[in-house]
């Protein structure tokens, strides 16, 4: 299958970018070759003067490596969810494909040690050499949809209305499959991409390369040592994401 990838990035100030927002761009860059389908980001701003997009594109080489980069204006409420259909729609063509939707997690926080790890485990457990081959073959065959961090229980936020959800919003989507539900109807909001799926798609096709505890919401330290250790994912596997996390954290863009 093809694979594409759809990204929307929101950069507050362009001449102090946040390190989250860098530290993503830096696991994109680490993983963007993986991708031979479509590639479209969304690059959101508070200010559209053609000077800043120069300068975002001149800074992030890590762009010239999509297929269309579009600039587009900010909403400082409804953010990433403005752009989500509009995503969407530009691979809903692409037949035999399956398509990878993220965004930048974290930009409004410091990058601390939880959030670091945070992102990059919605890259590594979607996008690495063993769980991408994995959630291929799970798409192929079984599910419509796959992710990480899945949740099989309404989040205390009232605005994860579906009965599941994958915390953070980086998923998979089967193409083929996904465009057969009514995927255009879609109410904008801060946490509404969060709730997309779960609202139109069982949690029976929704696919998890990384399961943790239901209802554990709180992405502290302490969750990610409980969680994320060579007792959960294999000793081997964990080697290898403690080295990739390593080598992106000190790796220019």
């Amino acid at each position: 299958m093809k694979k594409n990838f759809l990204y929307h990035c929101y950069i507050k100030n362009i001449d102090e970018i946040d390190e989250s927002t860098k530290f993503s761009l830096r696991c994109i860059n680490n993983y963007i070759h993986i991708f031979d389908g479509k590639k479209i980001v969304y690059i959101a701003l508070d200010n559209l003067d053609d000077s800043i997009k120069n300068t975002i594109l001149k800074n992030f080489s890590v762009l010239s490596k999509f297929d269309d980069v579009i600039f587009t204006n900010n909403h400082s409420t409804d953010r990433e969810s403005v752009t989500f259909i509009e995503l969407l729609e530009s691979v809903k063509d692409c037949e035999d494909s399956m398509t990878f939707y993220a965004h930048n997690k974290g930009s409004t926080w410091p990058l601390d040690n939880c959030l670091k790890n945070w992102i990059f485990s919605m890259f590594f457990f979607n996008l690495d050499d063993l769980y991408l081959k994995e959630t291929e073959t799970q798409l192929k065959q079984n599910y419509t949809t796959s992710g990480i961090l899945k949740k099989d229980c309404k989040w205390h936020c009232p605005s994860i209305e579906g009965e599941w959800h994958y915390s953070g919003a980086f998923f998979w989507i089967n193409n083929e499959k996904f465009f057969n539900y009514d995927w255009r109807k879609f109410k904008r909001g801060r946490m509404s991409i969060e709730s997309y799926l779960g609202q139109r798609i069982h949690t029976s096709q929704a696919y998890s390369t990384f399961v943790t505890k239901n209802y554990n919401f709180h992405f502290n330290d302490e969750f990610w040592t409980t969680e994320l250790n060579p007792n959960s994912i294999g000793n081997d596997q964990h080697v290898c994401y403690s080295k990739k996390l390593e080598k992106i954290t000190h790796t220019s863009i």
